[in-house]
């Protein structure tokens, strides 16, 4: 799979990944090889780019859930702009309810894992695409946390504005990487335009709470609202997984591994409640462990999603990572991804073992 920046798509390109208009009305689908005239049909869609597949790549397998969910996030960004362009001219930002009850149906109640699959960001879109999904992470958590209706719509709202002012200057944060947190310089002008950007949002006083809460630096988890603490998790996470064309994103399991080890800074039940509700490391994921050896899990931990069971290639030996002497001595390094950052899902490999 390869990206091709929109000034160099050419015809015969044949397309990884579906394309929708802004009603979320299916394109071009997977795997229809471009024409002259569908390049320069697409090339006015206002695209960074798109995937492609290479001349003999089959077809990445995508669920439906998979398929609904790129939808969704198309249709959902477009409807996000129209409503967000309205800071550019200083006017305040309303009625964002249909987005919220969209988000809510869609992922504030299911009964399984997902896969949360990122998109691409520019300069241009990077705002209003992070928003969205923190929207929904925030969704997927408070479910599994058992929030009330009214809190699940509260911290999803509070998720869409949460960077309505970065809009005002959005250069200066664009290409931001989660390893310059440390930066006060950094945090300071991020906690201002936030809080400037809160003078342009039409919500309820609880959720202000909720956006205050979260913009303080210097307040214990103990000491803020449940919502506050799962929008800094739903923060986090797609800040540092996001995929960026300034900056390589970091995988799960490093955001996940980032997580955990900031317990003083994230709420660990939250960020459980973020691991049982999206799929990091399945069966058939293909892994790179810190030893250099590579293989796939072959099974879930359901208490510690970082501690599966694995099977080494080549060697055909099992790790069972849960085992604490096993652990201490070899951990899983990364996940193997593809070019639109996918997990490698080996079910060959993984059926054969199971066989």
């Amino acid at each position: 799979m390869l990206f091709i920046e929109m000034d160099k798509l050419k015809a015969g390109a044949r397309l990884a990944k579906p394309i929708y208009n802004r009603d979320g009305v299916l394109l071009f689908d997977r795997n229809t090889v471009l024409s002259t005239s569908n390049v320069a049909s697409i090339k006015n869609f206002g695209l960074i780019g798109v995937y492609v597949l290479e001349a003999a790549e089959p077809l990445p397998e995508m669920s439906k859930e998979d398929i609904e969910f790129e939808r969704f996030q198309t249709i959902s960004v477009f409807s996000l702009k129209s409503k967000f362009d309205l800071i550019k001219s200083k006017k305040k930002i309303s009625d964002l309810n249909s987005i919220v009850i969209e988000i809510l149906g869609n992922y504030g109640s299911k009964d399984h894992k997902i896969n949360f699959i990122q998109n691409l960001r520019s300069r241009d879109d990077f705002i209003y695409k992070h928003s969205l999904n923190v929207a929904i992470i925030s969704a997927l958590i408070a479910n599994k946390a058992d929030l009330r209706s009214t809190a699940k719509v509260n911290v999803i709202l509070a998720a869409l504005v949460h960077e309505v002012g970065k809009l005002l200057d959005s250069s200066k944060f664009f290409g931001f990487d989660v390893d310059n947190l440390s930066s006060d310089d950094y945090k300071s002008m991020e906690l201002s335009y936030m809080k400037k950007g809160y003078d342009y949002v039409e919500v309820s006083n609880d959720v202000k709470k909720i956006l205050y809460q979260f913009s303080s630096q210097n307040r214990a988890n103990s000491e803020l609202m449940v919502e506050a603490r799962i929008l800094k998790v739903a923060d986090i996470y797609d800040t540092m997984t996001s995929v960026n064309i300034k900056k390589e994103s970091h995988s799960e399991v490093e955001t996940i591994t980032y997580l955990m080890d900031n317990d003083d800074i994230f709420d660990q039940d939250i960020v459980s409640a973020l691991t049982n509700s999206i799929n990091i490391l399945v069966p058939g994921t293909s892994v790179e462990m810190t030893n250099g050896e590579k293989g796939i899990v072959i099974s879930e931990n359901l208490d510690d999603v970082l501690r599966p069971m694995v099977l080494i290639f080549g060697t055909n030996t099992i790790y069972d990572l849960s085992n604490i002497s096993v652990y201490k001595d070899i951990q899983i390094k990364d996940i193997m991804k593809t070019m639109d950052n996918r997990a490698v899902i080996d079910k060959e490999a993984l059926n054969s073992y199971i066989k």
